[in-house]
């Protein structure tokens, strides 16, 4: 069974990838066809489901795709160790937790705008969602 090889239409089909989806991969060298047929069609084994199936994990906690080729290409090397694919696992970690933390300070701040804007028909002078809040236009001034 090992020895079945699929065209890029039935590993699209079977695996939820686009097949422009699977030339990119290729492309940016993240996955590669086994071998190509006569007519030059690209053809995968089994082994391109489990690939795949990896990428969609890795996506899933935030691993560009530039770092999923970095990581894929690490499991695929000899003397590659656990200890490896966690510290790139770890550096995510840290840049998820600082772009955490920014999103967190916007949306604060923009709650805090909602929360002081009247929201009715009402014409104001100060608008504390498009403009900042006086007490910091002061403190700019000084």
């Amino acid at each position: 069974m090992d020895n079945v090889l699929y065209k890029i239409g039935d590993v699209a089909k079977s695996s939820g990838f686009s097949i422009q989806t699977l030339r990119y991969y290729e492309t940016e060298k993240i996955i590669k066809p086994n071998t190509r047929s006569a007519s030059g069609y690209r053809l995968y084994n089994e082994s391109i489901f489990s690939q795949l199936d990896n990428i969609k994990h890795l996506k899933s906690m935030g691993f560009s795709l530039t770092e999923i080729r970095d990581l894929t290409h690490m499991c695929s090397s000899a003397g590659i160790q656990t200890r490896d694919v966690k510290i790139k696992a770890q550096q995510k970690l840290e840049q998820i937790t600082e772009k955490y933390e920014m999103l967190k300070s916007i949306k604060d701040k923009l709650e805090s705008a909602l929360n002081t804007c009247p929201g009715d028909d009402s014409n104001i002078a100060y608008c504390p969602i498009i403009q900042p809040s006086p007490e910091r236009l002061d403190n700019n001034k000084n």
